[in-house]
């Protein structure tokens, strides 16, 4: 039982490792797509070479598996406390690698840990195959254990541990859980090493339940087969991973909580399909009895028919009941469970229990790892930049259907009954991409609406590709991934999505020449930016190039990517600038997202900002919309010595800030679009009233605000912005606070769970 209690804790610091270092990593070289990618399959390769090593040293002579794992986890917590220090000091050196180098890095800085994490399950496995001389049950049991404890700590991150302790303060938990789990695996070995299970090879016969069996001669499953079957299902099951986290991402608006939430669901999905494969294994001891084989079939075939039903389910169920976001959390689980369960199952019917069963599980292991791999990168890179969820699904679904036939083709039946059961899933096949596109239809519009959908609810322009989706309304409004992200207008008289601002930063720069513009959204503030005759160059970043193709939909914007002033860049903000030191511009300018969107402390940061300083010109003022968020407005006042809040934007910079009305309203008078002018010339009384009003702006002046009681149009002093979130916390890198809010309580976190979302204000 401690064995069991010390292995499911373990899995706590492991995932949590996971989660900070792949966020310290993106934080370095970007959370553009091709970074994500490389970074987690440098992760899961680095786990598969951990499990082959595991594996080796199961077999090692004089090498006790419990006293190895204790002494792993000591050194996994060890590297765990010095990384921080160790990405530091690499990433000085490296900001400018490539993809390949990237994953080399990656793959080098994180080598050691994952080594020791991989090598843990076939030690332990070794071990039990000892004691209960039965695969199934040793894989299944440990399977369980250490991923409900991997779950369970995805829901604690989640919920409490990143918003209260921050990276390195829940850093520092998961290496305290690795000391203490490595003394007591220490503590346990010292205790029992006079009576450690005897290895199978030297008893005449193993004791298993209530009679007594002999190791088998011959399994039921050849070892090749397995590694292929267990292969397919780990490239599946990523697959399927990456598609039902854009799909709850997308219902929780990209909130920073979808992703660990998600993945708690799924780890704690296998491990109750593991705990049931092992009760099954405890029944099945002939392992020579291939007619196994045929109920392993309609398993994996059945698991992938109900995996394909998961995403239309969830779309179904927002538009349809309250709590849809936990909903989708049980149906995730539920169909991990059925996948959770084969590599078990495998590992039974194709791994002798002897003393080579630690390494047989290894070599298994490694499979499912190769093949995860592979899900990364032939789906997550390959796939979704080319199909939609509902081609990428129907693939999947024939991917497991024709493992299933393969592993039918193996069971010895009669003529008939093959043929008949083969059509069978033929059939299946054939239903599934007849019914694909009435299940698929409106997904995306009914997990944003929710259950204001209705069936004639449907977007003017939805672009999916591997780096997120975008889509559009009738009306111009864009989201990405979900959320709210602007609308396409560039009218100033007619302003129905806050264009001024745009307009404004005329205001405040005497000669903006050059321009950095980080994120396109819309494309509306580019295009206002752009056209501005003192602009005589703009540089936009953009990480998503779903937009670009957003811009051909409208009018507004639509001459944007042909503008000679533009260069329009697919990468991470934070990594070009990174990358492209030199660089130096008059403004930066960015409308950016929620700052509770996962990733979006990497724009709101005191680190982004000093970055951001950096290159500015001298006088050179950075401008973004804060969203009224006091954390953000009060990191800029660190950052910069002169600060304005303009709205719910902020300007800052490292000289005084002044706006001039009269450059402002000359450069207005001269300003046109496509070839229009900004400001009417001859219009009626009523426009011409709109136009006073929108000058009228530029002769405020800055006033303290202590309660940010904000009107339509108002100026706030640093002074006052400084005094009204004195008691607040400014954004980190490190404590992520825009992200994971300290002030809300778990109880308040659990509620907006259940609850629906309500609809995105107006940024």
């Amino acid at each position: 039982m401690v064995l069991y209690l010390a292995f499911f804790l373990s899995g706590f610091p492991a995932l949590l490792y996971q989660l900070i270092w792949q966020r310290s990593l993106f934080t370095i070289y970007g959370v553009n797509i091709e970074s994500i990618t490389v970074v987690v399959t440098a992760f899961m390769l680095g786990l598969g070479l951990g499990s082959l090593m595991g594996g080796a040293i199961s077999k090692m002579k004089g090498v006790n598996p419990l006293a190895a794992f204790g002494l792993f986890e000591l050194g996994i917590g060890a590297f765990g406390v010095t990384s921080p220090w160790l990405f530091e000091l690499v990433s000085s050196y490296t900001l400018g690698a490539s993809a390949l180098q990237t994953f080399i890095i990656t793959f080098a800085l994180v080598l050691i840990p994952t080594l020791l994490m991989g090598a843990t399950l076939p030690l332990l496995v070794a071990y039990l195959v000892r004691r209960f001389h039965n695969v199934g049950v040793s894989v299944g049991v440990l399977y369980f254990v250490n991923t409900l404890g991997a779950a369970l700590v995805c829901f604690l991150a989640a919920l409490w541990l990143f918003g209260t302790f921050g990276k390195s303060g829940t850093l520092h938990i998961a290496a305290a859980i690795n000391v203490v789990v490595g003394g007591v695996a220490l503590v346990a070995y010292w205790r029992t090493r006079a009576r450690m299970p005897v290895s199978a090879s030297t008893r005449a016969e193993a004791v298993h339940d209530r009679g007594r069996v002999g190791v088998p001669a011959a399994t039921a499953m050849s070892f090749p087969l397995a590694l292929i079957v267990i292969a397919v299902i780990g490239y599946i099951s990523l697959s399927y991973e990456i598609l039902w986290i854009r799909v709850y991402a997308f219902q929780l608006r990209g909130e920073a909580s979808a992703f660990p939430l998600l993945l708690g669901a799924f780890l704690a999905g296998i491990a109750f399909g593991s705990w049931a494969a092992n009760r099954y294994c405890r029944h099945v001891t002939d392992l020579s009895n291939r007619s196994h084989l045929k109920h392993l079939a309609y398993f994996v075939f059945l698991a992938n028919g109900f995996a394909f039903l998961v995403i239309p389910a969830m779309a179904h169920a927002c538009a349809a009941i309250p709590g849809a976001s936990a909903v989708s959390l049980v149906f995730v689980g539920a169909r991990a469970a059925l996948l959770g369960a084969t590599l078990p199952l495998v590992s039974h019917f194709a791994i002798r229990p002897d003393d080579k069963a630690g390494a047989g599980l290894s070599y298994l292991y490694l499979a499912n790892i190769v093949g995860a791999a592979a899900g990364s990168l032939i789906t997550g890179f390959i796939l979704m930049d080319h199909w939609s969820l509902e081609e990428i699904g129907v693939f999947l679904a024939w991917v497991g259907f024709v493992l299933s036939a393969i592993l039918l083709l193996t069971v010895h039946l009669k003529g008939a009954q093959r043929s008949l059961r083969l059509a069978g899933m033929a059939a299946a096949g054939v239903l599934v991409s007849v019914t694909a596109q009435p299940l698929f239809d409106q997904t995306y519009e009914r997990l944003l609406f929710k259950r204001t959908f209705t069936p004639q609810t449907r977007f003017a322009a939805v672009v999916e590709t591997k780096s997120g989706v975008v889509t559009v309304t009738d009306d111009g409004i864009v989201f990405g991934g979900g959320t709210y992200d602007g609308k396409i207008n560039t009218n100033i008289v007619n302003d129905s999505n806050g264009i001024v601002r745009a307009y404004f930063a005329s205001a405040l720069h005497a000669a903006p020449k050059t321009v950095l513009m980080i994120g396109l959204s819309s494309g509306s503030w580019a295009q206002v930016i752009a056209n501005n005759p003192a602009v005589a160059e703009m540089t936009i970043v953009e990480i998503n190039p779903g937009y670009r193709k957003v811009l051909a939909t409208h009018p507004d914007v639509a001459s944007l990517p042909m503008n000679a002033k533009v260069k329009l860049v697919i990468d991470d903000g934070r990594r070009w600038l990174a990358r492209n030191p030199q660089a130096r511009f008059d403004m930066v300018i960015m409308n950016t997202t929620f700052p509770w969107r996962a990733q979006a402390t990497n724009l709101f940061s005191i680190e982004f900002l000093e970055l951001v300083r950096a290159h500015l010109n001298p006088g050179g003022i950075v401008f973004y919309n804060s969203l009224n968020t006091p954390e953000v407005q009060k990191t800029a006042t660190i950052a910069f010595p002169y600060v304005m809040r303009i709205r719910n934007c902020i300007a800052a910079s490292e000289s005084p800030i002044h706006i001039d009305k009269a450059r402002w309203v000359a450069l207005l008078s001269n300003q046109k679009i496509d070839g229009v002018p900004v400001l009417p010339t001859a219009a009626d009384e009523q426009t011409q009233q709109e136009i006073r009003k929108v000058l009228a702006r530029a002769e405020a002046r800055p006033q303290p605000a202590p309660d940010l009681a904000l009107r339509q149009w108002d100026f706030e002093t640093k002074e006052s912005i400084v005094a009204r979130t004195a008691d607040r916390s400014h954004v980190t890198d490190d404590n992520m606070v825009t992200e994971w809010p300290t002030r809300e309580s778990i109880l308040a976190r659990l509620k907006g769970l259940f609850g629906s979302v309500a609809a995105d204000p107006l940024p």
